[in-house]
C-alpha cells in the first residue's frame, strides 16, 4: 500500500514540477527519511506475519495473560527493531 502511495506522489510531482531525474537522500532531510522509514515499517505486512506466526509459540496459555504477553513481545520486537 505504501509503495502505491509513493508512486502516486511521484506521478503527481513529475507532472506538476517536471521530472529532473534527481532523486535520493541528498534531497531529503533527516526527519523526512525517518518518517518514510517508519511508514514503510508500519505498512510492511512482513512484520505482522512475523508477529502472528512466530511470537505465539513463546506465550504460555495457562496463566491467562495471553494478550498481555503477546503485546509485550510485540513491543519488545518493535523496540529492538527500532534500535537496530
Amino acid at each position: 500500500m505504501y509503495l502505491i502511495v509513493l508512486g502516486i506522489i511521484v506521478w503527481f510531482k513529475r507532472r506538476s514540477f517536471g521530472f529532473s531525474g534527481k532523486t535520493g537522500p541528498a534531497e531529503c532531510g533527516d526527519w523526512q527519511i525517518y518518517r518514510q522509514g517508519m511508514m514503510t515499517n508500519l505498512l510492511n505486512p512482513n512484520v505482522a506475519l512475523f508477529s502472528i506466526a512466530f511470537l505465539p509459540q513463546f506465550i504460555d496459555p495457562v496463566p491467562n495473560l495471553g494478550l498481555f504477553s503477546f503485546t509485550f513481545l510485540g513491543f519488545l520486537f518493535l523496540c529492538t527493531g527500532t534500535v537496530w
